[in-house]
């Protein structure tokens, strides 16, 4: 990411990670398995997240129009009934 998102989207990342330390300083008496649980999760995160990107990019390879759907509308173009119900 870089250009005008990514200084929104290191905010968000920084107020979820104070809310998370809040949460664990609020319940103390459960600290070690928040703590624990990062321990845990973290590694596997970081070792899927590019296999997932990577994933990604695949299917984007192989069904461009679907990956596409929300350009290829264009802004004056409004959306359909059924684009609507699926949610783009």
């Amino acid at each position: 990411m870089d250009g005008r998102i990514i200084g929104p989207y290191n905010v968000l990342l920084q107020v979820s990670a104070l809310a998370a330390a809040g949460g664990l300083i609020e319940n103390r008496s459960q600290w070690r398995w928040g703590f624990g649980t990062v321990l845990l999760v973290a590694p596997v995160l970081r070792w899927i997240t590019p296999r997932e990107y990577d994933r990604l990019l695949e299917q984007a390879k192989q069904r461009p129009s679907w990956w596409n759907r929300r350009l290829a509308r264009g802004p004056s173009r409004p959306a359909t009934q059924a684009s609507r119900r699926a949610g783009y």
